[in-house]
């Protein structure tokens, strides 16, 4: 490798450091985008005449936009209509559908009150409502597959042709960007009438966010 090389990868390295795009600004980013998508899906439930407490905010509210940590550390909503009572959370652990020894992390998640466990799991098949994968991103086809993956391995039975009998809300894949180039696969879910759904280019004010709020569920 030449030295002239070296200095251009070196030098554009540097700018990268210099600029606002630093980690820790993305990283920042990506936790705030994780904290609206849980207010909007919140305001999804108020919507349809759940009453919706903030929980753990007695010294402001604390996002859990991270793995680690308790949960009961951080602050939820809870949306309560008629018998149902959900917590809304951030960055909860479910149980693996197959394997017990194994969880998988969820940005946001809806779950039933009080079903967190003492090992700060969520029960897949039991008390876990729906979830949603929140990317500050585009959408490409890796998200999809990921999604579906994730899917699998909780809820397997959402990727049936009309599982949305089973699963009156669907999991979804929330975008900051645009998902024009898999937006077909939203529609193949709705064609199939699966539990699943993409909704695109999330951002405060947005048509995109009352679209969401009104279409969910």
């Amino acid at each position: 490798m030449s030295s002239r090389f070296e200095n251009a990868v070196d030098n554009f390295l540097a700018q990268i450091g210099q600029s606002i795009f630093r980690i820790t600004t993305l990283n920042r980013i990506w936790k705030a985008f994780m904290a609206f998508c849980m207010c909007i899906i919140t305001e999804a439930f108020r919507r349809r005449g759940y009453t919706i407490t903030p929980q753990n905010c007695a010294g402001g509210f604390l996002f859990k936009c991270f793995p680690a940590g308790d949960p009961d550390n951080y602050s939820y909503f809870t949306a309560e209509k008629g018998s149902e009572r959900y917590e809304i959370r951030l960055s909860i652990d479910a149980q693996n559908f197959q394997y017990s020894s194994l969880k998988l992390n969820l940005d946001v998640a809806i779950i039933r009150a009080n079903s967190i466990g003492s090992n700060r799991i969520v029960d897949s098949q039991n008390d876990l409502i729906t979830f949603a994968e929140c990317k500050n991103l585009r959408g490409f086809p890796e998200l999809v597959a990921t999604l579906e993956g994730i899917v699998y391995e909780l809820q397997r039975a959402r990727l049936h042709r009309n599982s949305l009998a089973n699963f009156r809300i669907p999991c979804c894949l929330l975008l900051s960007g645009s998902g024009r180039s898999i937006l077909y696969m939203d529609r193949r879910y709705q064609n199939r009438n699966m539990s699943i759904r993409i909704f695109e280019s999330l951002q405060p004010g947005s048509r995109a966010v009352i679209s969401f709020i009104r279409n969910w569920f």
